[in-house]
Order: C-alpha cells, then sequence, then structure tokens
C-alpha cells in the first residue's frame, strides 16, 4: 500500500525510528505523543514570560494547561496532534523574539513536515518576521517566504503582486 502522498513524512518517521530501536507501533505514537505533552507546559510558561507575565503568573498558566482534557486526549493518540500543538506553541514563542526569528521558520517548516494544516500559520509567520526586522536581509526572507507561499497554494495573483512590490 505505502504512505500516501497526503500524510506529512515527519511523524511516520518517527515512529519507524522508535520501531527500528524495539518499540511497539503504538507505544511508539503513545511516547512520542505523551513527550511532546509533557514537554508543553514548559513553553507555555516561556511563552507567557514572553508576553510580560510575571514568574508566578508564567507558572499558573503552565499549571493550568495541565488540566486541559485536550491534553490528555492528544497524549494518548498515536496522531501528530500532541507534536502539532508543541510545534505551534514553540512557534510563537519564538515568533515574539527578534533574535528568535530564524528559528521561527524552521519550526514553521517543521510543523509542515507533520501537518499540512501548518501551513495556514505561514503569513502570520511572514508577518511577524516583516514587522519585526529592520534590516532588508529578513525582510527578503520574509518576502521569499511569502513568495513562496503564494506558488504553493497556486495563488498566481498573490506571488506576481509580491514580484512587482
Amino acid at each position: 500500500a505505502g504512505i500516501s502522498a497526503k500524510v506529512p513524512p515527519a511523524y511516520p518517521a518517527l515512529i519507524a525510528l522508535a520501531e527500528s530501536l524495539g518499540v511497539g507501533l503504538v507505544e511508539a505514537g503513545w511516547m512520542i505523543s505523551t513527550a511532546a505533552m509533557a514537554t508543553l507546559p514548559v513553553v507555555i510558561f516561556w511563552l507567557a514570560r514572553s508576553l510580560g507575565a510575571s514568574t508566578p503568573a508564567a507558572s499558573t498558566a503552565a499549571i493550568a494547561s495541565l488540566a486541559h482534557p485536550n491534553l490528555f486526549v492528544f497524549a494518548h493518540q498515536v496522531q501528530p496532534d500532541a507534536i502539532s500543538v508543541l510545534l505551534i506553541s514553540g512557534l510563537a514563542l519564538v515568533a515574539l523574539r527578534p533574535e528568535w526569528r530564524t528559528w521561527a521558520a524552521v519550526l514553521g517548516a517543521l510543523l509542515l513536515l507533520f501537518r499540512e494544516h501548518g501551513l495556514a500559520l505561514w503569513p502570520a509567520l511572514c508577518i511577524v518576521i516583516w514587522r519585526g526586522s529592520e534590516t532588508s536581509r529578513s525582510r527578503l526572507w520574509a518576502l521569499g517566504l511569502l513568495v513562496g507561499l503564494g506558488d504553493h497554494l497556486g495563488l498566481t495573483a498573490l506571488r506576481t503582486f509580491l514580484l512587482l512590490c
């Protein structure tokens, strides 16, 4: 049968890696999802701190995230949802810091390898990179991402407009 072209490759690759280490298919999925969800409160803590929350408030946000019912649902699914949530949260964290914006692009690309829905975040990521940069190099990078996005989505008008700007 093989892998469908509609399935992004990163999650099946992680499962295959775990299987090659002797972990069963379902157990590998659970381990990957549980590790992602266990890491999420740490990312939420730092995201809250980056948004100006005090340490006690950020700690409260991280602890409160542990009580969210979807945390437990995602942690026990053999699907890329848990990693996607972690990557989206990490993307928000690194996009807030100008010195980490390159990592935002890396996480955005990695997210696409886990979930095709991550493509919906790319316009916002490009805008954050564009607005937060003062160098023409960073702006060209953001413009390149937008042109690539337009090309990927088949938005010829958007791509043409951006090339003319």
